[in-house]
């Protein structure tokens, strides 16, 4: 048996210091089952919540840091991965090289199926 003060103490604290990206992540770091982590903070339950609220500000965190990596870097490969983030559609398209074009002729009949 867990004490429930001290098992969400240490959840906030595990984040703030190894920034989990996932709470199977997070049980995994506590070294707790799935089970005693949903026992003691079940889903919609408050402590849930702002255990989410600190993994998802963690998480915040290090994407802010790797995007102004990415920004200030020399390396191409990480340009455009960035870029690719900002992109809008018609700018995406030509980064990805996924350029369709095709002419039609006046008395051309063309039929598209399209499964999924």
């Amino acid at each position: 048996m867990y004490n429930p003060d001290d098992l969400f103490n240490t959840a906030v604290e595990t984040v703030t210091k190894n920034k989990p990206h996932s709470l199977n992540m997070l049980i995994a770091l506590m070294g707790i089952s799935r089970e005693t982590f949903y026992t003691y903070f079940p889903t919609g339950s408050d402590r849930h919540k702002r255990i989410q609220q600190e993994i998802n500000t963690a998480k915040g965190k290090i994407k802010a840091v790797m995007f102004k990596k990415w920004f200030d870097s020399e390396n191409p490969t990480l340009q455009i991965a960035y870029m690719k983030l900002l992109a809008d559609e018609d700018e995406l398209r030509a980064l990805t090289n996924q350029h369709n074009s095709f002419e039609i002729q006046d008395d051309m009949e063309i039929t598209i199926n399209i499964k999924k």
